[in-house]
């Protein structure tokens, strides 16, 4: 009896926990409908993932502490080695790398579905993020679009040719305890290259990336090897010659377009000899490559790994997943609340859920997730300058008053990002843009941080634009002429010079509306005066509208502080008056000024006359010649005129 009781409860038991896990299973599925599939999508606790940093980097490895600094080490002595092959002193790293180094099996759950790729890099403003999947191909595979980037930020728009292939170039770059080796060739370009020439090589110079559609399917096999072949024999042939003219032609080479020209200029070759020595390049029994020791790169040295808890894992891979589009987001947003279900309070997760909102445009969930990691203690720029891009976003803002009030707090947390971290350049760009709008604080400020982002990272169209854009507002209209002519419109193509202009006409008008109805009318004339200059037939007739308003509304300003000073102080009355009439922007207004002139006018030349034939008796020259070409300049009284003239002949006389 007792052991069918037993057996009975027991069941009964059974049944109840299968009940509630299944109650338990249906409402997580509720909540976090990315969880259906835990065991694919999180990561299992006993694997063991470190975290490592330098400046610049940071890795996040599921491995050992020696596996995840040798591969930030790769990464950084790669970006060391990009400038010491292109001649350039070596910077700081613009922006901040996110490694991931997956085990080969859990690289699965996050790669791409439609890519078959062993690794990737994702770029945002904020930073790169990289995940690989640890094989050797991996590293190859993150290493070229690395490169390109690195390329494109220092350099700006360089020949599509050397980007791929100085990317290929630099995809074998190997590291040991001693040395780095760069160069090592690419076995199957080199097989296929000994096979097929390719395109001819005045093709491939002036191959740009909208051309590589329409390519041939062996055309579009064979021009990236044909590109890093290239490479290579201008950084190897002629026993290494032509890499000392690297520097050179790279400058030249800025803005993509003339490559034979700037061939021919650099390393002294024409297209055809080109062609030739490269078919005999390629069949040379070997390629040469080159060896750096460590001892003359920046070492890395040093670095230490600390073990990841499991929130903190969770909290990683879900940044990860939050930089991986639409698809991935409701994903990411799982593991934020996994990793702040194990630990409440950790901010870096409620700053990855904010990133997701403001990805989502959700500004106002947003900014509460971001309020919530500072609140909790957060110390990461990164945190703050999401805040202060969620600030900067006035899309949906009604009213003046409330864009103005965003944008000032969006200034105020860029630079506090820029305060915890110096190196974070995307801060002082975000910070810079701010000064696009009228709002108190000193604009040179702004003027700095968008300098000094475009140091670092001369590359960056947008921000050589922004800064543009701030020098015409604020009248710095030989360092606007400088940045359009001699940077922007030689760095890059005609598309980027396209984009800057329009911009600047629309930021120049957006602040002329501002200042003709704060009634500035002395700083609306100039402003659109000089936008003027790059306005498009679309833009020109509300541009001529403004300025015309402007110009009469200041004409008549002028008049009326004449009026005012005439009795009191002729020289300020008519220094009014001569810029009112110059303005001309009105017949009456100009008619009535010209009459007040010639009024006021006699009577202060007459005055001045007076006055220097004074200083004359008492033998101070300077002082009467001064005040005699000022009464010849008046030249309201013709009668007054001609006395002047000759008594200044007499007074240089007698100097």
């Amino acid at each position: 009896m007792k052991s069918n009781f037993v057996k009975r409860n027991y069941h009964r038991f059974r049944i109840n926990v299968i009940v509630l896990n299944l109650k338990l299973l249906f409402i997580s599925a509720l909540l976090f409908p990315s969880f259906s599939h835990s065991k694919e999508t999180l990561p299992r606790i006993k694997d063991r993932w470190v975290k490592s940093e330098i400046a610049g980097s940071k890795i996040y490895c599921q491995g050992d502490q020696k596996t995840a600094t040798q591969a930030l080490a790769y990464f950084e002595y790669l970006r060391q080695s990009v400038f010491i092959m292109t001649g350039q002193r070596a910077v700081k790293a613009p922006t901040i790398n996110h490694v991931f180094l997956f085990k080969e099996k859990s690289f699965e759950n996050y790669k791409p579905k439609s890519e078959d790729r062993q690794g990737f890099l994702l770029q945002f403003p904020e930073g790169n993020y990289m995940a690989l999947s640890g094989s050797e191909r991996s590293f190859s595979d993150v290493a070229q679009t690395y490169l390109q980037y690195l390329l494109r930020s220092h350099f700006g728009n360089l020949p599509l040719w050397f980007e791929s292939g100085f990317a290929a170039y630099l995809s074998s770059f190997k590291v040991s305890s001693k040395e780095v080796t760069i160069g090592l060739p690419v076995s199957d370009y080199l097989s296929n290259l000994r096979y097929d020439d390719g395109m001819p090589y005045a093709q491939l110079l002036r191959l740009s990336a909208e051309e590589l559609p329409t390519l041939s399917k062996k055309q579009a096999k064979l021009w990236p090897a044909q590109s890093w072949l290239l490479v290579h024999y201008l950084f190897h042939g002629e026993k290494g010659r032509m890499r000392l003219q690297m520097d050179e032609f790279l400058k030249n080479a800025i803005g993509g377009e003339n490559s034979e020209e700037v061939l021919r200029s650099a390393f002294g070759l024409d297209v055809q000899q080109l062609q030739a020595n490269l078919k005999d390049y390629v069949r040379q029994p070997q390629q040469n490559f080159l060896t750096i020791a460590l001892t003359e790169l920046n070492r890395v040295d040093g670095m230490q790994a600390a073990p990841l808890a499991e929130e903190e894992i969770l909290c990683h891979l879900g940044d990860l997943l939050a930089h991986m589009g639409d698809a991935q987001s409701q994903k990411a947003e799982a593991y934020f609340k996994s990793s702040l279900a194990i630990r409440p309070q950790f901010a870096p997760s409620y700053s990855g859920l904010g990133f997701i909102a403001a990805q989502r445009q959700e500004k106002e969930a947003a900014v509460e997730y971001f309020s919530k990691a500072i609140e909790l203690g957060i110390h990461d720029a990164q945190t703050y300058y999401r805040l202060g891009a969620v600030f900067l976003d006035t899309t949906g803002s009604v009213g003046r008053t409330a864009i103005s009030e965003r944008i000032l707090r969006a200034r105020g947390y860029l630079q506090r990002a820029i305060d915890l971290d110096e190196d974070f350049i995307e801060s002082y760009a975000l910070y810079g843009k701010t000064f696009l709008y009228d709002l108190p604080g000193s604009p040179h400020s702004g003027v700095v941080a968008l300098e000094q982002a475009l140091a670092r990272m001369p590359g960056r169209e947008d921000i050589a634009i922004d800064l543009f854009c701030i020098y015409a507002l604020q009248g710095d209209t030989l360092r606007a002429n400088y940045l359009h002519d001699e940077i922007i419109a030689k760095r890059w193509n005609k598309t980027v010079l396209l984009q800057a202009e329009p911009q600047m006409v629309r930021a120049a008008m957006s602040q002329g509306e501002k200042w003709l109805e704060e009634e500035k009318y002395d700083k609306v004339i100039p402003l659109l005066g000089y936008a003027r200059r790059f306005a498009d037939v679309s833009a020109l007739p509300r541009l001529a509208e403004m300025l015309t308003t402007a110009k009469t509304k200041r004409q008549k300003e002028l008049y009326q502080l004449a009026v005012a000073r005439a009795g009191s102080d002729e020289a300020a009355a008519v220094e009014y008056l001569q810029q009112a009439m110059a303005l001309a922007a009105d017949v009456k207004i100009t008619a009535s000024c010209q009459a007040l002139y010639h009024q006021v006018g006699k009577r202060l030349q007459l005055a001045l006359y007076s006055d220097a034939m004074m200083r004359m008796n008492e033998n101070k020259l300077k002082q009467a010649e001064s005040l005699l070409q000022r009464a010849i300049a008046l030249n309201a009284n013709p009668e007054i005129t001609s006395r002047a003239k000759k008594l200044l002949k007499n007074v240089r006389a007698a100097m």
